[in-house]
């Protein structure tokens, strides 16, 4: 995104998974909203930060085996800060960014990321359907979560809107209440 609306195609380098990284192939990446901004003013990095795709390298002292299909989380958090072990990764007080942002996103061919946000789904899932497991049920399922800290036993629910995220929430409130 050049800015001004408008959109450049480009060439980068493929990067090299480093430890602890995974390089994936986009298959599929979901238009937001929150990209808005980098499409009116630009944007020196790759955005895309709802992206789906399959593992093609994996770097040194990862898990994730070449060919895992998976999702990516906007936000690259540490995992070891008092918030990531307490499950707030979106707190996380080391972040090392937001893929889409101020690191390459999704909507290049290929992402490098760090194994922690690379979540993999099903085979079965498409790389499209994979996508709304982010933003649209992730956000849903989090707001939930996060209800019930206040509230364990949540009897009602208003969702004001039937948009993405108000389906997501409605979706998610089927599955974990």
């Amino acid at each position: 995104f050049v800015g001004n609306k408008q959109i450049q195609f480009g060439e980068k380098a493929v990067p090299e998974p480093g430890p602890g990284q995974l390089l994936l192939r986009v298959h599929a990446n979901a238009l937001c909203g929150s990209e808005r901004p980098q499409f009116f003013d630009g944007t020196a990095v790759t955005p895309g930060h709802e992206a789906a795709g399959i593992v093609v390298v994996a770097g040194a002292n990862t898990r994730t085996q070449v060919g895992t299909p998976g999702v990516v989380f906007l936000m690259d958090f540490c995992g070891t800060c008092r918030s990531c072990k307490l499950g707030f990764t979106n707190q996380c007080l080391q972040k090392r960014g937001d893929m889409g942002f101020n690191k390459d996103g999704g909507y290049g061919q290929y992402e490098l990321i760090h194994e922690s946000i690379f979540f993999p789904v099903p085979e079965e899932f498409s790389a499209t359907e994979g996508t709304l497991l982010l933003d649209v049920m992730g956000t849903g399922g989090h707001a939930i979560d996060r209800c019930q800290l206040m509230r364990p036993h949540i009897e009602s629910l208003l969702v004001l809107g039937a948009g993405p995220i108000g389906l997501g929430v409605l979706m998610m409130a089927k599955i974990i209440l």
